[in-house]
């Protein structure tokens, strides 16, 4: 969005500003001199050149021709020849796009709430982001729609996928979490009964409950899966809940997505959920909370985990 501002010259600097309205100071906020420019702001100042410098492998704003917004996208999206591999250099363009949406924020920091440049903390946040946003951005694409997942798959390196799902009786219902690692180990599993709800209602619980356990275990990078695709769809697309019997629940996911150092929802078929969905039932019928790990497995839990993951072994 910062970026489509930046294309249409719609970012409010003071000379766009100024031409709207009388009472303006059309000095820089950063450095104080002369009329404060889009290609000011982000390329010609001090506090921007420092950042550009530290945080985009020494990269000199002198040496490139920016004198329009229209340069200012060129750059990001057709950035120059840097130290990396072609299929690399969408990266370069992400670490821009992060640096200019910092010194945006810093400029509106200094403007608006009077603080003091710290070029050494942005240089962290900047590098902070890019890890961020890279790794999340580099999660293995989503299965071609002429090949559905046919069973239960490994989340990549470094990741732990956690499975939900939910079984609802005429007098209560259960809900489960199954979190497994890259090699399909199951780490922990938890199922608990909850109070008689509609079917949409528990399903949402049990993805809030999987994000308070993977909070509460400390994982930073984890993908949830459920086979209820209503709900997988509201935390995906980020739309308002159609349903607001919901709404609640979905909106503390949402809150607690930020969390995570990476964070990903995944609908998948029943038949991919097998671990989860016995769980839930177990705790159904037992009317207890549970908690199992890989070595104290029961017969049928344990079978269905190895239908997810035929390679998984206790």
């Amino acid at each position: 969005m910062l970026l489509w501002r930046i294309g249409a010259d719609a970012i409010p600097t003071k000379d766009n500003m100024i031409k709207r309205f009388e009472s303006i100071d059309p000095t820089r906020p950063l450095c104080c001199q002369d009329i404060e420019s889009t290609c000011h702001v982000f390329f010609n100042c001090p506090v921007a050149k420092a950042i550009w410098l530290t945080s985009c492998w020494g990269f000199r704003a002198s040496e490139h021709q920016i004198s329009s917004c229209e340069d200012i996208i060129i750059l990001v999206v057709e950035p120059p020849k840097a130290p990396c591999p072609i299929e690399d250099l969408w990266k370069i363009t992400l670490n821009m796009a992060i640096i200019l949406d910092e010194i945006w924020q810093i400029r509106n920091q200094v403007l608006f709430q009077d603080r003091e440049v710290n070029i050494l903390l942005s240089v962290k946040q900047v590098k902070h982001k890019f890890i961020e946003y890279s790794q999340a951005l580099a999660l293995e694409p989503a299965p071609n729609a002429n090949h559905p997942q046919q069973a239960w798959e490994p989340p990549p390196p470094g990741w732990i996928k956690l499975n939900v799902d939910t079984t609802v009786s005429e007098s209560f219902a259960s809900i489960a979490a199954v979190a497994r690692n890259d090699k399909g180990e199951v780490i922990k599993i938890w199922a608990k009964p909850i109070s008689k709800c509609t079917p949409i209602m528990a399903e949402a619980s049990a993805l809030l409950w999987g994000t308070q356990l993977a909070l509460n275990e400390k994982w930073s990078h984890v993908i949830f899966e459920g086979d209820a695709k209503n709900c997988i769809d509201l935390l995906s697309s980020e739309s308002s809940s159609s349903d607001w019997s919901v709404h609640n629940v979905i909106s503390s996911v949402f809150l607690l997505k930020a969390l995570f150092l990476g964070v990903k929802f995944n609908w998948i078929k029943m038949d991919c959920n097998s671990a989860a969905h016995v769980a839930a039932k177990l705790s159904l019928n037992s009317r207890i909370s549970v908690c199992f790990y890989k070595d104290n497995l029961p017969g049928a839990l344990e079978l269905a985990c190895k239908e997810d993951c035929p390679t998984f072994s206790c």
